[in-house]
């Protein structure tokens, strides 16, 4: 799995849960759907933000030094910050 696909792969799941989360407040909020409906929302929301963390910290990481990548530098990055390989 290439180093893009695996930003790609994080970013939509954290940002999927973060909107799961969001939409299922905002719209009981509005009284549009059941309760039912918008704890089952938020609960979708949580396990994807707990799977981008999963996702994050297993497979996030350099193939030869093995360690994390920093959040700040992900886009853009071609050398890993701590060993200097390329990335692939």
């Amino acid at each position: 799995m290439t180093f893009t696909k695996k930003q790609w792969i994080f970013f939509l799941l954290s940002t999927g849960g973060a909107v799961m989360i969001g939409a299922g407040i905002g719209i009981y909020q509005s009284e549009a759907i059941s309760l039912t409906l918008c704890i089952i929302m938020c609960i979708v929301g949580c396990i994807m933000l707990a799977a981008s963390g999963i996702f994050l910290h297993r497979k996030m990481r350099c193939s030869f030094c093995h360690r994390i990548y920093p959040l700040y530098c992900w886009w853009g990055m071609e050398h890993c910050p701590y060993c200097g390989e390329y990335l692939d």
